[in-house]
């Protein structure tokens, strides 16, 4: 049984999840957000997750001013493949970006560089 909702964590629409502004690890934030109330993001990795939530904050916003989702690629024809999506993340004003996800992406770290040239726009 993967993690259960948490006071802290928001689902919207059952595949949506916000960063909750909790005041522990990133990694324990990452722990908190989950997809249908159930498991763990599947595109998202625990560690992204984290990275993404410690860039936030040391660009100087808030993890709650921010929804992070993801949309998986339909699996192609072949048996074995590696899962890819997208990653989109919204600032609470409305500023979106979309970022390629899966085996290799590096989204975080752009996250991270969109954050610092204002991007979504100033804390």
């Amino acid at each position: 049984m993967g993690p259960t909702l948490q006071p802290d964590a928001i689902l919207h629409g059952g595949k949506v999840a916000f960063i909750a502004g909790l005041d522990n690890s990133p990694a324990l934030k990452a722990e908190m957000i989950v997809a249908n109330g159930k498991t763990p993001m599947s595109l998202i990795s625990k560690s992204e997750l984290a990275d993404a939530s410690t860039a936030i904050e040391a660009a100087g916003f808030k993890t709650t001013e921010f929804q992070i989702s993801e949309s998986r690629d339909p699996p192609p024809a072949a048996v074995v493949h590696t899962i890819t999506g997208t990653v989109t993340v919204t600032r609470k004003d409305g500023k979106t970006k979309i970022y390629a996800a899966g085996h290799g992406s590096k989204w975080p770290a752009e996250l991270d560089r969109n954050l610092k040239t204002g991007v979504f726009g100033r804390p």
